[in-house]
């Protein structure tokens, strides 16, 4: 059998990225340690019962940018990956300053694009002291089917609820759809857990105000519509909003699928954009809400200046989720206060 786990190898490492090596070196060094020099199928590599702790810095945090793009190119089912405890620090960080964590692994990769968010607004800001600042980021995919469940439950819920006992001045969660399980987060955290999707929606809200946009399409996971995560929220501020048809929901949860798996083919990715206009022209809304954090991955080179191109002729308003959750979070770290809901 070519099937490899590190479930009696490596149960915890902690390594400290180094300036020596650079964040391609590091990345690929990392990953020959933890998977061996032998070639092994990635449909048969599980990394699932592996944990990892990296300590970095903020000068060196694409280090583990680099290391979730290598893993979700030859690992491309998600529960397979290891979990990953990531902490950076500001070069000024002292004990008691602002501090924050993150739970992700809904999608590792999107974590890591919400992380460089996060600090590259930090790092933006020349008129705050943002120095001293901290992050954990837990990267911990989590059991989808029953099969999953039966296998991996236990470990998922231990590993989470050990987190989340550890003190901070407030917990994110990097994925929407990871929000309808908030009264769970709350349940098995001793800091405050914050509703990000609370927040998008008053961002929102103050953009319709502003006469942005008249009506909204909520593109997001079929789960997230299934729960109503962003509709009933929407419907409370009275902000008019439409969702896709089931057919076409499909076919985006198909996308972001592909883009979790690293396997968004271009054909693919051209399909959903026409669908798209052809939908734009039937409902006329005038916005659209990426209520799903792999979107602004598949659609990154369509995106410029908060528009999305449809076509060589046709734009629309787009309002990025992720990008307003890293907006909550370094202003967070910049002034040392969450917003509590």
């Amino acid at each position: 059998s070519h099937r490899k786990t590190l479930s009696n190898v490596i149960l915890y490492r902690k390594l400290s990225i180094m300036s020596e090596l650079s964040e391609e070196e590091f990345a690929t060094q990392w990953i020959k340690d933890v998977i061996g020099k032998n070639s092994v199928s990635a449909l048969s590599l599980d990394l699932s019962s592996s944990y990892f702790n990296l300590v970095g810095n903020e000068k060196f945090y694409r280090h583990y940018l680099c290391i979730q793009k290598h893993l979700s190119e030859i690992i491309p089912r998600e529960y397979n990956r290891p979990t990953i405890e990531f902490h950076v620090k500001g070069t000024d960080w002292i004990d008691g300053g602002p501090a924050c964590n993150i739970i992700g692994g809904m999608g590792p990769v999107s974590d890591s694009q919400l992380l460089d968010k996060i600090l590259q607004q930090l790092s933006n800001d020349k008129y705050s002291l943002n120095r001293n600042f901290r992050i954990k980021l837990l990267s911990i995919p989590p059991p989808r089917e029953a099969r999953e469940l039966f296998w991996g439950g236990f470990r998922y819920f231990r590993r989470l609820r050990a987190f989340l006992g550890s003190r901070s001045q407030a917990v994110y969660l990097a994925s929407n759809t990871a929000h309808i399980y908030l009264p769970m987060f709350r349940a098995l955290s001793t800091s405050p857990v914050i509703d990000m999707t609370e927040h998008v929606v008053n961002i929102l809200h103050s953009q319709q105000a502003n006469t942005r946009f008249q009506r909204i399409l909520i593109l997001g996971t079929i789960a997230g519509h299934q729960n109503q995560l962003y509709e009933s929220k929407l419907t409370q501020k009275n902000i008019p909003f439409v969702i896709l048809p089931y057919e076409e929901q499909s076919f985006v949860q198909e996308v972001i699928n592909a883009t979790k798996e690293n396997r968004l083919q271009a054909d693919q990715l051209l399909t959903f954009l026409k669908k798209l206009q052809i939908f734009i022209e039937k409902e006329k809304f005038d916005a659209i809400l990426l209520a799903c954090t792999e979107l602004p991955i598949a659609l990154h080179d369509q995106i410029h200046n908060h528009t999305l191109t449809i076509s060589p002729n046709q734009t629309i308003l787009v309002i990025d989720s992720e990008q307003i959750f890293a907006e909550i979070i370094s202003q967070h770290l910049k002034h040392g206060n969450p917003k509590f809901d």
